[in-house]
């Protein structure tokens, strides 16, 4: 709705961490700092060639997610994707997978799963899958390293085979370990990376302000300034770019394991 109305009154838009690919069609006057979402599949997927090869995988959707809907058609239209061996289940109502399915998974027949949902709609799915002893590597959307996911660290600690997310923040940068040090003083914890998004946000406007000079400031002088120069320097990844045409951030993304003591990180460096 907010963009619909920014497209028709030009005002501009800009969304602080939402992925649908939809906003990539919403026009030059809507934009998102996230990436797109046809990058973080395309990352998954040949995470997942790579990884499992032929072995038979489980995808694991939420039919009343929006996002969740998004991402597993873009997975069935990677070209990529129809080199893996995947079935899909959706969630029922009670946010839980059939009894049928949980046979299957108890019987071996797949080897990894995809949850493919915000990790606080998980919460039933994790201790279904505990309750009947089924352990498999799990791989799961941003959202998993974006969101809290306070609510089901305690099942994720337990995960002997792998917890697998992706992740566009690149943490070893040093804008990143500024604004590491920035937020772990005011707020006494790690930042997430929804909060790193919102540091890109304010970064822009900044940069944006200053292009400003002395001018007035106002919605078309704002507007025009940003729209001027579409690459920002001083955020997290270093300089963060978007298409003329609006929508996502030109990010490129990598696959994070989780860990008991840093959470999701890097591969090879989550110990």
């Amino acid at each position: 709705l907010a963009s619909k109305m920014a497209v028709s009154k030009r005002i501009l838009f800009i969304s602080v961490a939402a992925q649908h690919s939809s906003l990539g069609k919403k026009g030059k006057y809507v934009f998102t700092v996230n990436g797109t979402l046809e990058e973080e599949v395309q990352t998954t997927v040949s995470f997942l060639n790579k990884r499992f090869g032929d072995k038979k995988g489980l995808i694991i959707l939420n039919h009343k997610n929006v996002y969740s809907i998004n991402h597993f058609d873009l997975f069935q239209k990677n070209k990529k994707a129809k080199y893996l061996n995947t079935n899909f289940s959706f969630l029922n109502n009670q946010l839980k997978i059939n009894q049928k399915t949980i046979n299957k998974l108890k019987n071996g027949d797949y080897h990894y799963l995809v949850v493919n949902t915000y990790p606080k709609k998980t919460l039933n799915l994790f201790k279904q899958l505990k309750k009947n002893q089924i352990e498999l590597p799990i791989m799961t959307n941003s959202s998993w390293n974006i969101a809290n996911i306070d609510e089901v660290r305690r099942f994720l600690v337990i995960m002997k085979n792998g917890i697998f997310s992706v992740s566009n923040i690149e943490k070893k940068t040093e804008n990143y370990k500024k604004f590491r040090e920035m937020a772990f003083n005011k707020y006494g914890k790690k930042p997430t990376s929804e909060m790193a998004y919102g540091y890109d946000l304010g970064v822009i406007i900044s940069e944006t302000m200053e292009r400003l000079s002395n001018q007035e400031i106002n919605k078309i002088t704002f507007r025009e300034k940003f729209l001027s120069n579409l690459c920002f320097k001083n955020v997290i990844n270093g300089k963060l770019c978007f298409n003329n045409e609006g929508g996502h951030s030109l990010r490129k993304s990598h696959i994070v394991k989780f860990s008991k003591e840093n959470g999701f990180q890097p591969m090879g460096e989550e110990k």
